[in-house]
């Protein structure tokens, strides 16, 4: 088992006063291809919060994914991902979560490594389907191309007109590690950009 660490952010109605519970459901469904195994299907976000007023708010997102694991990578035991460990915090109307992936059925010796090339699409909305689906193709599929390994790393979206340098302050990392680590690619709108 590999565990990857995601971070999404969703834009909520109301400003949050406090959290009071998130959680995540997963409703992948796993499909045979001819060179791998493919998961694809939706995060549900379900949880509720306090407003400013003291009113509790209902949290309904959904986050799309799609994972291709080629079957050179597969070992014996079945491909699947489980949610861990969920995190989530506030800040006015924005949720921010950190959301753990447990990656089972990989062999040990790979896993990701180019967070840009793995193209993790995670969906910037709840309404935003028809795009993601036609992006979705391309999430993961080189999610276990190289042969350097990883346990754990830390993937942010980026925002629109996001920058290494913007990026770097938001989440108090050092700008130049956070370039090479993304190897120097341009940062777009929903580029999944993976922290030092």
């Amino acid at each position: 088992m590999k565990t990857m660490i995601i971070e999404k952010q969703l834009l909520l109605e109301h400003t949050i006063n406090e959290i009071q519970r998130v959680t995540i459901q997963e409703g992948l469904q796993y499909k045979n291809e001819t060179d791998g195994i493919r998961a694809i299907g939706p995060l549900y976000v379900l949880g509720s919060y306090l407003d400013e007023q003291g009113h509790v708010q209902t949290i309904k997102e959904m986050i799309d994914m799609d994972v291709f694991a080629p079957s050179q990578k597969l070992n014996d035991e079945d491909f699947y991902i489980q949610i861990g460990n969920v995190g989530s915090s506030g800040n006015a109307n924005e949720l921010r979560l950190e959301i753990e992936l447990l990656i089972h059925g990989i062999k040990d010796e790979v896993v990701e490594h180019d967070v840009q090339e793995a193209k993790a699409l995670i969906d910037e909305g709840p309404t935003e389907q028809t795009d993601a689906y036609s992006l979705l193709d391309d999430c993961f599929d080189d999610l276990f191309e190289e042969e350097t390994s990883y346990t754990t790393c830390r993937l942010i979206v980026a925002k629109m007109n996001d920058t290494y340098a913007s990026i770097a302050q938001r989440y108090q990392v050092d700008e130049k590690r956070l370039q090479a680590c993304n190897d120097h690619r341009e940062i777009k709108e929903k580029t999944l950009v993976r922290l030092p």
